[in-house]
């Protein structure tokens, strides 16, 4: 009983901004996990933040449905720019941070790889705790010397942000999901105490993959809070579809999935000739926010399990 006591307080304090590194909701407290969907630009729209591509919808741990945030992507008040925070503040001397995008910023100050998998977002830890910020905007965010803005060149589309706090001990399981992912690193620092913890970390800054199969990683994650989650990686060597050959065989679940049809790579076509179901969305609609686009609109890269109850289209 003492045991859970002094674990719950612990971890209220960790949560509460007393220790470590965590992902912050836009007031800035310490929060377990948020997501955030970025509305593309919608001209028809009565609210200004949509129609500017702008419009962040939010939920977290403690608020698990969606609203409508009244403070812009680009603007203090929101949780990206919150969580990002202790980096570009530079008031811990103690932690490593790695920003990765297949996209980097035009001014990015260092470049580890000049390819890397289609794969973005920022991990940043002390030796307490950190988190894992998985998001889909392009040339986003800018090199800590640079400072945070927003582009403009992520408005247009929709986008999608998933940011989750976990313990240190959970370090060496994002490092190994990054390594089968090959990032493309444009901004980091690792000094050499979390290497030395986790010396992955050194194979991922210096742009190593894995010598050989199997060329794809799962993995269950406990977050900082206690919320289990299930991270997928491949390297470019696993020459399969994520969702078709991993991520429905592993959850045994049809899946309706989201995904970019202007990139380069072709669309993804739906399967359902496999044991599960992979199906792609053609238009997503949120009457609750008074929006509906077609799926070209959107870049955020999502999927669901039918189990959910969302209507798809094959």
């Amino acid at each position: 009983m003492w045991k859970r006591m002094l674990m719950c307080i612990f971890l209220c304090s960790l949560l509460s901004g007393g220790l470590g590194i965590t992902c912050l909701d836009a007031l800035g407290n310490s929060v377990d996990w948020y997501a955030i969907y970025k509305l593309p630009a919608l001209k028809s729209s009565s609210n200004w933040m949509i129609r500017a591509g702008l419009a962040p919808l939010y939920l977290d741990v403690r608020s698990p449905k969606w609203a409508l945030l009244n403070h812009a992507m680009n603007e203090s008040q929101e949780a990206v720019y919150q969580t990002l925070s202790a980096i570009y503040s530079g008031k811990n001397d103690d932690m490593m941070y790695i920003m990765y995008n297949d996209e980097p910023p035009p001014a990015s100050q260092t470049t580890v790889q000049d390819e890397g998998g289609h794969t973005k977002g920022v991990v940043a830890f002390d030796k307490n705790s950190g988190f894992w910020l998985i998001h889909s905007a392009p040339h986003f965010p800018p090199g800590k010397d640079h400072g945070y803005t927003y582009p403009t060149t992520a408005c247009h589309y929709g986008q999608s942000f998933l940011c989750v706090t976990f313990p240190y001990n959970q370090l060496g399981n994002v490092a190994k999901q990054l390594w089968y992912n090959e990032p493309h690193i444009y901004n980091h620092t690792v000094p050499a105490s979390f290497s030395q913890d986790y010396p992955v970390l050194n194979d991922v800054i210096h742009g190593k993959t894995p010598p050989g199969p199997p060329y794809s990683s799962v993995l269950q994650m406990t977050s900082l809070g206690g919320q289990q989650f299930t991270s997928f990686a491949k390297s470019g060597k696993f020459e399969a579809d994520l969702y078709d050959a991993l991520v429905a065989p592993t959850l045994q679940q049809d899946l309706l999935v989201e995904t970019w049809l202007n990139g380069e790579g072709g669309k993804l076509d739906s399967n359902c000739s496999a044991n599960y179901k992979v199906m792609k969305i053609t238009s997503i609609s949120m009457q609750a926010f008074a929006v509906k686009f077609n799926e070209t609109k959107d870049h955020s890269k999502w999927a669901i399990s039918t189990a959910a109850g969302i209507r798809g289209e094959k």
